[in-house]
């Protein structure tokens, strides 16, 4: 019976989400079985008895934190990561009882309501140490928390020197419980990772002072490079987030864990224009037809995401042919020249994804903006709506 009510929830969703799809004429197509096999394909890559921690900050970086840690934790995941406590808590009204991480630190008002949720905290310092402790004790309930050290990234975390005491007080306290021990590489992802073993190095001789795998105390540093590329560095989790969502933290060569692309972005034409030689496009008329052409407009601009960097040089596929974005890229427009495809309103068009060589890549898209994937695919689930794949 709750296997029937689930099936029907899921159609029914799918079927608002088309509905929105529809309307907007445009949407963020995600593929959660993808996502299950990334997860999995991580999963056999970790050294035995490593644990897997999804990254789904950010909304999981534009896929919707709900529906994709549902998805991971299903599939080998066995604690999610946020970075803020607004984040943790929206997925615990979401009905996820999986431990939660915020990564980030947090204001101090957020402390109650972080503990009352259940959430683990990062602390790096005294002061925050004791006023989570003022807290728990206030609330009668027992706070985890997760020691972060500054090893070479120089943000989020206390010195190496200073671990020691922080540590013990959270492990003498009645109302605190010292959950995990942790630190962040700043460079996993270079060829030559010699500041990620550097870290690494001054990290583990930190755990073995604590004792801390002894203890029950669980080491980790490596995010998606680190668990990829660094296989002596997975120590008792790792937290994934890029890899998550199907691409590589080296986006120029290809990555030794199988992964699939979660996220692609498909629109509907709304209009088709011919057009004489010499027509001119978009704001500043920075592109002329050299040849008498067909013109399509699509319903998606840079405040869904699109990187106006790709004016002029980017492209889209439509049946199945590249066809180049003509003009800038405007707000919540964008014209691709179609040529002589016979075009009709209406017709799919796929901006983002894809398969076989005209697939269109985040890293094609990221290397036009002069940035990384990651910022594109948290600029991306602003306002298409999203339809999920099973």
């Amino acid at each position: 019976m709750i296997e029937t009510s689930r099936t029907a929830f899921q159609k029914s969703h799918l079927r608002v989400a088309m509905e929105q799809a529809n309307m907007r004429g445009a949407w963020l197509g995600i593929d959660l079985v993808g996502l299950a096999a990334n997860v999995r394909a991580l999963r056999s890559a970790l050294n035995p008895g490593t644990r897997l921690m999804a990254v789904v900050k950010a909304d999981a970086y534009g896929h919707g934190a709900s529906m994709v840690a549902e998805a991971a934790l299903q599939h080998g995941a066995s604690s999610l990561g946020v970075a803020t406590v607004d984040e943790g808590v929206k997925l615990r009204r979401s009905g996820h009882q999986a431990p939660i991480l915020v990564l980030g630190i947090v204001p101090d008002a957020a402390y109650q309501p972080a503990i009352d949720a259940g959430l683990q905290l990062t602390v790096s310092s005294a002061r925050q140490i004791r006023l989570v402790e003022r807290v728990a004790r206030g609330l009668g309930r027992a706070a985890e928390l997760h020691l972060k050290v500054n090893t070479g990234m120089t943000r989020v975390g206390c010195e190496v020197h200073e671990a020691i005491g922080l540590a013990q007080h959270v492990l003498h306290s009645d109302a605190l419980r010292m959950t995990g021990l942790s630190s962040h590489f700043a460079s996993a992802e270079a060829d030559q990772p010699h500041d990620a073993e550097r870290q690494l190095q001054s990290f583990n001789a930190l755990a073995e002072r604590l004792h801390a795998a002894e203890i029950g105390i669980l080491r980790h540093v490596a995010n998606s490079a680190g668990a990829i590329f660094l296989p002596h560095a997975h120590l008792d989790m790792v937290r994934v987030g890029l890899a998550l969502y199907g691409h590589s933290p080296r986006p120029e060569e290809p990555s030794p864990v199988a992964l699939i692309p979660v996220m692609s972005v498909r629109a509907r034409v709304s209009q088709v224009k011919d057009v004489g030689q010499g027509a001119r496009v978009g704001y500043g008329s920075t592109w002329a037809a050299p040849k008498a052409t067909r013109l399509a407009l699509v319903p998606v601009g840079y405040a869904d995401g699109l990187p106006r960097s790709l004016s002029n040089k980017g492209a889209v596929v439509v049946r199945g042919q590249p066809c180049p974005i003509v003009g800038r890229v405007s707000m919540d427009q964008t014209v691709i020249d179609v040529g002589d495809l016979p075009v009709e309103p209406g017709e799919e068009v796929c901006l983002l994804g894809g398969q076989g060589p005209d697939a269109i890549s985040i890293e094609r898209w990221a290397s036009a903006a002069g940035t990384i994937s990651y910022e594109v695919l948290c600029g991306l689930g602003q306002r298409l709506p999203r339809v999920y794949y099973r």
